[in-house]
């Protein structure tokens, strides 16, 4: 059995860039299976997820590449970055602030500026024509623990995820991962069983990770 201080060791790689600080199984947020209702596009069928989300449900995030058509009104239409603090700025209306809201939600907020006293009947388009770079975050008893580039417009899954961290260690407890979520501001753990996963004859899905996710691997004491 590895030394304690070893443990620590391998946490303390990236735990220091990660938010909310050391990754204690102990602590108490919410904590959901993959058939919680709290996760509302997970399915029933455990460590399955539904990750073909309609466009319009896309969330806007800082340095994004907006394109925003503007029907019949070619010196409205621009493609447009979003900033830092999650701003662009339009011809005529100024700056607003769309990181975070879904792409359908940030076209009503144009549609509702524009036709304050700029057009009659405004109808705008906003697509996505190059993503911001996310990661995601691998801890724990995976060989290269550390963060991993999340593709935004390909996704990525929990056994991708060790794949791209070296694999899981001879010690891990791969019956019990952990992935910490932000679900509507709240911190939620949900526990997949990656042994299952990874068995040749297994019927389950490969678990869809999100942007952000804190993938934790425990280690197994014998």
């Amino acid at each position: 059995m590895r030394s304690l201080a070893y443990w620590f060791l391998s946490l303390t790689l990236v735990s220091a860039s990660v938010q909310g600080g050391w990754f204690d199984e102990d602590d108490s947020p919410a904590e959901v299976t993959p058939s919680s209702t709290a996760t509302a596009r997970l399915t029933t069928k455990d460590a399955t997820a539904d990750v073909d989300l309609p466009l319009s449900d896309y969330e806007i995030r800082p340095l994004d590449v907006l394109e925003i058509r503007v029907y019949q009104e070619e010196d409205l239409s621009n493609t447009n970055k979003v900033s830092q603090t999650g701003q662009i700025t339009l011809p005529l209306v100024g700056t607003l602030r769309v990181a975070g809201l879904k792409l359908s939600e940030a076209e009503k907020l144009l549609i509702r500026n524009y036709k304050d006293g700029y057009l009659r009947n405004p109808q705008i388009t906003l697509l996505v024509v190059e993503y911001a770079s996310r990661k995601i975050s691998v801890l724990g008893e995976v060989k290269n623990p550390g963060f991993v580039d999340f593709p935004a417009e390909k996704g990525l899954t929990l056994l991708q995820a060790i794949a791209e961290s070296g694999g899981f260690q001879n010690v891990a407890k791969t019956d019990d991962v952990i992935i910490r979520r932000m679900i509507k501001g709240k911190e939620t753990k949900i526990r997949i069983n990656a042994t299952d996963l990874m068995k040749a004859d297994s019927k389950k899905e490969d678990y869809i990770l999100q942007p952000d996710d804190v993938v934790y691997v425990p280690t197994r004491f014998f």
